[in-house]
């Protein structure tokens, strides 16, 4: 009785007190003297009604300035009741949020106010009087009637009631919180209103107003309005915020040791700014986390923002959102707002990389304001991809850049962001403190699970003596908080005090995957199915099991309607499952489920969760979902989902998210980006018909659907999520999928090639998966669209007789260093290898994705790889000390099989080891050859036995590295030799050549020789019956560029010899004049080439350093030089025939499919380049430029034969010096003739020229707004009778010339101009009428000031990479579209040239369908 008394006196001693804590003695324990009842207070103590009050009255003072007309009695009741109701209440900790932000909005209000004491517009009156003295009205009367029942109340009374008066003071609070609330957003709504119509206010206020302090009024509301503005911009994650998610603090007197480390930390500004901290799950890392929120977020004297990662949304789990949300948080304060606000008005950071949002968002505005500031980011292993190491490398790089921040991260040991952290702090201890809640000493962990306990146990209603027995079990276990948490909430109150503290100790030594087992277990128990309903008890159990499962992958995306629709059964079933769990677990509200501790979602993602009954395993679970999943979207998905296509080129490109059309919900959403999820989960120990049945859908699925799930999942906008789960499938099928499916690896894998290369076109336009995919520009498009045939695709690509053309991207930028980049060919063409110092990326000839073979950009960068056979290929790799190493690599296994070489030191790069590879041909084995500065090494690449070692000088020239293998000889330098072991004694002949050898190769058979140098090739023949002491050249090819490499066709009928930026191939038995010539002046490109088996073909592959696509062509060595030759330009004619201009200044004409030439003009060839050529309307005449002379031909044939009708020459200019410019023009007509020319001494002009007569009519100059010297003229047109001049020149600016005729002169009489955006090449034409102006950017009106209106071409066009048709829609993108140089097109048959050296090809495109 006695301790009753005295727990009663301190009870009410402690309701007429300021003390923050009740004092419970029990006798016999004085562990629990001093029980926590809430979570630390904020540290610094403050008396809230004071400082509400001061505020108020200050409010109350301004307020009855402003005017007398309004009623602020209510106000004042308000202030009043403020003041009596917290004053005995304040205490009680849970109403201090609610206090502290109604102290908040008063102050904000008082601020919008204050500006307005001296003057104030009318309209401000009306809205104090209309919308603030009505709300104080109203609750002013509830506090009235709060207060009086109070003061009726006795101490004794109120004690008992305590609770029940503090509920309804908070309750209160809240009301008055929402009132102000209400009043800020009308308050700042009216503001923004104001502004607007601000330029009319300010001309008719009257004289009286002082204008100044209304404009101090509207510029409150902008800064408010503005807020807003950067609010939007960065609060990218609002389920990351502090305060969000239901977050609790530590019980007060837990964690005392860490948080006085955390709290010395801070004081000491000579202790490293970043804190790690770091604990298994459940240990309690985000609740010291919270209480750091409310202690140094609220009243203290630090800057502080907080980002508290949760798996369970999206957004708070994404690694890029992290320092926007911080930096939202810190933009509340006034300092920062003011640096950061004026950032954000100029650019948006938040889409850049992470050190450049933590340099723009944090580092600018934090250096340019005083005092310290805090960050706290938790729960860093809860993070989605690998983003979460870029932000802690920037943290741990970049946080000394503001000596005034300070950072705590959290997460769980083990995690890949703790192996970083924990890695930086043992490189660096000096620069990070750290703190493992691991490392803390057992009795401290009792010490605060006891506290903890304490309390918990009391809430439960438990008697002290049975708390006292109870938390001594503490003493025997070790668990973590929240195991202890678990276990007080199954303890049963009403039960034995002996029995609970046996249940008690087996709880407490539950492991957490044990705990979660048995919540589920108990879930299921407490839907109380009948057992004996048999088949649909087990059926309804799966399903069960299966939605939570499916919903803890989901992320809270799905609710119980997308729930019951994939598993087919009812909502109320689902909540009184979802119900059995504890509210802290897993809660339900309505129809929304929400998990709310990541290690339980984790718990059910890691494939330890068994069914209730134990009956199946964990595969066959996901089994179920993903046969599910599949079934629904077989249900679902079909051919435009996301929207009937319509983009026209003129329309603007909708948004991810604008795009989802209202048929993909949430549940659809949900199969397609998660279905690979569960099925990664299915491993082995799948049943045989299991198995059947699942790789039975499969094949269902991607023969019928499988460009309608990637359609839904463009149209959801993550791209990312598609290379994730392409590669997921990918991988899964490797391991699982057997010889009787390996078909849909080949599916999925030509799907990822493709999807790689038109990615941008699928980003843009989800319906470009049928577009893109299933067009043949690659090898896997031309598979796609052979098993595809049914789905009928938008154009169709139709093989050019002379090319074939395929593109290889690359999984990294390619970037060339500080030497040139290196590719290589294996010898059949079916693989290629790129070599750059710090990789080598290697691509096969039947996928389109080059891989990255080896990544080791450390101390031995790679130099230099030659393929040996299919499957092998030897590195070279030099260390920085010099040291040279060789190593033979298998390409398929990417394993050392044997070193050829090892630690070789060279002293110069000019005596690095040479290697070369004799191909296998029917007679010799392949043969591998390493030349070193004193010996060379001979190895039979089949047993990579040694066959011999020649000896060489060590003293040895440049020219002595040259190295060239034969079945029967080897060269060295110039020295030939045999074979020693086919004949004896070696004998050495001496090969004559007159410059320093640069590249050497011998024929297929070893009897001829070529040797290349700067100027020329040597020839030499015979070499097997040669028995002269030296062998001199037969002849010399002459070239203009050094030579890399050379190589023989396997007859010996063809040379091809490769350079940088160079190729030329000869048919030696026939001409020295080259074959085929390849040369690029503007771009550096690297080459490699190796013949066909049967000498026909010449395969290249090519890489531009900078580039991210490698480029295969095969060129026909038996067509004409004119098909071998680079294209420079094209056109079509209306009949479909197309001419071509090359870089050696012939033009050619060939039939519509380029299957044959038919006029090819070498004779009357340009002196240069052909940079323009152009068809009339009715295709009778040709014309080409060159900027030496133009030529026009006659199309028409009368004997067989095409004509040349005129010639313009240079000649016929005036004395001064001039030049041709591109493009030319016929008038529609044919009638007519228009070309440039660009003079040193005036003004570029144009000649206008009479076909019938070939009589130059006039000239006339172009304004400089047109055209500027060294600019690029990208069309010109005339209309039908010539009377008027089109041009696009200038910074895409179009100009209409009206031009008249004199009898010798051109006079322009008026000229229209119009800006247009297009990116690419503009093509200009005149309507039949000459009243338009079609473009491949629009068609404008002439007549009403070029007014763009909506007309069709006749013929599709490219356009900024796209092949658009004549409606403007855009039909495939062009995965080359920047290597493009010309393109012509004829209704809808089009034709492109690309620039690239060895890759200047034509192809094609039919739009057969425009359906």
């Amino acid at each position: 009785m006695v301790a009753v008394v005295q727990t009663l006196t301190l009870l009410f001693r402690s309701l007429s007190s300021r003390k923050k804590t009740v004092a419970l003695t029990v006798e016999g324990n004085p562990d629990l003297t001093q029980t926590p009842q809430q979570p630390h207070p904020p540290p610094k103590s403050r008396s809230i009604s004071k400082s509400i009050s001061g505020s108020a009255k200050l409010l109350l003072d301004i307020l009855e300035c402003v005017s007398d007309g309004v009623p602020l009695v209510g106000l004042g009741t308000v202030l009043g009741a403020v003041r009596v109701l917290f004053e005995q209440y304040e205490k009680l900790n849970e109403n201090d949020a609610d206090v502290e932000g109604l102290y908040q909005n008063l102050e904000r209000l008082r601020n919008q106010i204050e500006p307005l004491k001296d003057n104030i517009p009318d309209r401000f009156k009306e809205f104090l009087a209309t919308n603030l003295a009505p709300d104080l009205a109203i609750i002013s009367k509830d506090i009235e009637i709060e207060i009086d029942r109070l003061k009726k109340s006795s101490v004794v009374s109120r004690y008992f009631s305590a609770s029940q008066d503090a509920k309804a003071i908070a309750d209160l609070t809240k009301r008055i919180n929402s009132t102000f609330t209400d009043i800020l957003s009308q308050f700042q709504s009216l503001t923004l209103k104001v502004v607007m119509e601000s330029k009319v206010l300010l001309d008719t206020i009257a004289p009286q107003v002082d204008v100044s302090a209304y404009i101090r009024v509207l510029l409150v509301g902008l800064t408010c309005d503005f807020f807003l503005v950067v609010r939007a911009k960065l609060l990218k994650a609002p389920n990351s915020l502090p305060d969000s998610f239901g977050r609790k603090a530590c019980h007060l007197g837990t964690r005392s040791g860490v948080l006085k480390d955390i709290e010395d930390w801070l004081k000491n500004d000579t202790l490293p700014q970043v804190f790690c901290l770091s604990g298994e799950s459940g240990s309690g890392k985000t609740a010291i986390a919270v209480t750091i929120h409310q202690q140094i977020g609220t009243g203290s004297d630090f800057r502080y923002a907080g980002f508290f990662c949760s798996s369970t949304f999206d957004d708070a789990s994404d690694p890029k959102y992290i320092f926007p949300t911080l930096a939202c948080q810190l933009a509340s304060r006034a300092d920062v707002y003011s640096v950061l606000g004026p950032i954000l008005t100029l650019e948006d950071p938040t889409n850049n990389s992470s050190r450049t949002q933590f340099k723009k968002l944090l580092v600018v505005p934090l250096n340019k304001v005083k005092g310290p500031t805090l960050l706290v980011i938790d729960g860093l292993d809860e993070f989605k991809g690998s983003e979460v190491c870029e932000v802690l490398e920037t943290l741990f790089s970049e946080v000394h850049m503001v000596p005034s921040l300070k950072v705590i991260v959290c997460c769980r040991t083990n995690s890949s962001p703790f192996e970083q952290a924990s890695s930086k702090v043992f490189k660096n201890p000096s620069d990070y403190c750290r703190y493992s809640l691991d490392d803390v000493s057992l009795p401290d962990l009792r010490h605060d699970l006891r506290l903890l306990l304490a309390v918990e146990l009391k809430n439960r209603g438990m008697e002290p003596k049975t708390i006292i027995s109870l938390c001594d079990v503490i003493n025997n276990v070790e668990c973590s908080f929240f195991v202890a948490l678990t276990a007080c909430k199954e303890i049963n109150p009403s039960i034995d005090s002996s029995k609970q503290v046996e249940r008690f100790k087996d709880l407490l030594s539950r492991g957490m995957n044990t705990i979660y087992q048995s919540l589920i277990d108990q879930a299921f128990s407490n839907l109380g199915l009948n057992d004996d309903a048999g088949d649909l008890l087990q059926k309804s159990c799966r399903d069960l099991h299966a939605a939570l499962v499916v919903f803890a992958f989901s992320k809270n995306s799905l609710d119980l309607d997308g729930l019951s629709e994939l598993f087919d059964f009812s909502i109320n079933l689902l909540r009184k499952f979802f119900s059995g769990f504890p509210d802290n677990i897993l809660s339900v509200n309505d129809k929304t489920v929400l998990i709310h501790h990541s290690s339980f979602q984790d718990h059910l993602k890691s494939g330890q969760a068994t069914k209730a009954d134990n009956s199946s395993s964990q595969d066959c679970l996901h089994l179920y979902i993903t046969q599910a999943l599949l079934r629904f979207q077989e249900a679902n998905l079909h051919r435009h989902i996301s929207g009937e296509e319509d983009f026209r080129r003129h329309a603007i490109v909708p948004s991810a998210t604008g795009r989802r059309d209202r048929k993909i919900n949430s549940t659809l959403s949900y199969a397609c980006r998660c279905w690979l999820d569960h099925l990664d989960m299915i491993n082995t120990r799948m049943t045989h018909e299991g198995r059947q049945s699942l790789f039975s859908m499969l094949q269902e699925f991607l023969h019928q659907h499988l460009l309608h799930w990637l359609e839904v999942l463009a149209a959801l906008g993550d791209m990312e999520r598609i290379v994730t789960l392409l590669t997921t499938f990918l991988k899964w099928l490797q391991k699982h999928c057997d010889l009787a499916h390996s078909s849909l690896k080949a599916i999925v894998s030509d799907a990822f090639a493709s999807f790689t290369i038109f990615r941008s076109a699928i980003e843009l336009s989800p319906y470009q998966v049928y577009h893109s995919l299933l067009i043949p520009w690659t090898p896997s498009g031309r598979r796609l669209a052979e098993l595809y045939r049914h789905v009928e695709a938008s154009v169709t690509i139709a093989e050019v007789s002379c090319h074939r053309r395929q593109m290889l991207s690359f999984e990294s930028d390619i970037h060339s260093g500080p030497k040139p980049l290196l590719i290589r060919l294996s010898q059949d063409a079916s693989r290629v290898a790129v070599v750059r110092k710090g990789s080598i990326e290697i691509g096969e000839n039947a996928k389109d994705v080059l891989e990255v073979f080896l990544n080791d950009p450390g101390s031995q960068p790679y130099i230099d790889a030659s393929f040996v056979g299919k499957d092998h290929i030897l590195v070279t790799t030099l260390s920085r000390s010099g040291c040279a190493e060789v190593h033979l690599w298998d390409v398929v296994s990417k394993k050392v099989e044997r070193a050829l070489l090892q630690h070789y030191r060279t002293a110069t790069s000019k005596m690095l080891p040479v290697v070369v590879v004799l191909p296998e041909n029917e007679d010799t084995p392949s043969l591998v050859a390493l030349l070193t500065s004193s010996k060379v090494k001979i190895w039979e690449a089949e047993t990579w036995q040694e066959q011999f070692t020649l000896q060489c000088r060590r003293d040895q020239d440049p020219q002595d590295r040259l190295l060239a293998l034969s079945p029967h000889h080897i060269l060295i330098g110039l020295r030939l030799r045999k074979f020693p072991q086919l004949g004896g004694k070696t004998k050495t002949l001496r090969v004559v050549f007159a410059e320093t050898p640069c590249s050497a190769t011998f024929s297929r058979d070893g009897d001829t020789l070529a040797i290349a140098g700067d100027t020329g090739i040597s020839l030499y023949t015979n070499i097997l019956e040669s028995n002269v002491s030296r062998i001199l050249p037969i002849s010399v090819l002459p070239i203009t560029r050094p030579v890399s490499s050379l190589v023989f066709s396997p007859r010996g009928q063809y040379l091809a010899a490769v350079g940088e930026s160079f190729l030329w191939a000869w048919n030696i038995a026939s001409s020295e004049q080259p074959l085929m010539r390849l040369q690029n002046e503007e771009q550096q490109t690297v080459s490699s080439v190796v013949f066909s088996a049967n000498g026909k073909y010449l395969h290249c592959a090519h890489i531009c350093p900078g580039s991210k696509t490698a480029l295969f062509d095969m060129r026909i060595m038996e067509e004409p030089i004119s098909a071998q030759m680079p294209v420079t330009s094209l056109a079509m004619s209306c009949g479909g025939r197309i001419a071509t201009g090359s870089n050696n200044g012939v033009v050619t004409i060939w039939n519509s499919s380029m299957t044959s030439v038919l006029r090819c003009w070498k004779r009357e060839r340009h002196p240069s380049a052909v940079a323009s050529i152009t068809f009339s309307h009715d295709g009778q005449f040709v014309a080409s430029v060159s900027p030496e002379r133009v030529y026009i031909r006659s199309t028409h044939s009368d004997l067989g034969r095409y004509e040349v009708a005129q010639r313009l020459p240079v000649q016929s200019l005036p004395e001064f010096d001039g030049r041709f410019l591109s493009p030319c023009a016929f008038s529609r007509d044919a009638s007519l003739f228009v070309c440039i020319i660009e003079a040193d001494s005036r003004p570029a002009f144009a000649q206008i020229w009479k076909i019938a007569s070939w009589k130059l009519l006039g000239e006339f100059e172009l304004d400089v707004q047109d055209y500027y010297p060294g600019e690029k003229i990208q069309s010109i047109c005339l209309s039908q009778e010539g009377g008027s001049f089109a041009i696009n020149g200038r910074r895409n600016m179009l100009a209409v010339y009206d031009l008249a005729y004199n009898e010798s002169s051109i006079r322009i009489e008026s000229t229209q101009r119009r800006r247009v955006s297009v990116r690419s090449s503009l093509r200009l034409y005149f309507s039949p009428d000459s009243k338009y102006i079609l473009s491949t950017a629009g068609a404008f009106d002439i007549e009403l000031g070029l007014t763009p209106v909506e007309m069709n071409l006749v013929n599709a066009f490219i356009q900024n990479g796209w092949i658009v048709d004549s409606k403007g829609r855009q039909r495939c993108w062009i995965p080359f579209n920047e290597d493009i140089c010309d393109w012509a097109s004829c209704g809808s048959l089009l034709v492109v040239c690309t620039k690239t050296l060895g890759n200047v090809i034509l192809v094609a495109v039919r739009l057969d369908s425009l359906q």
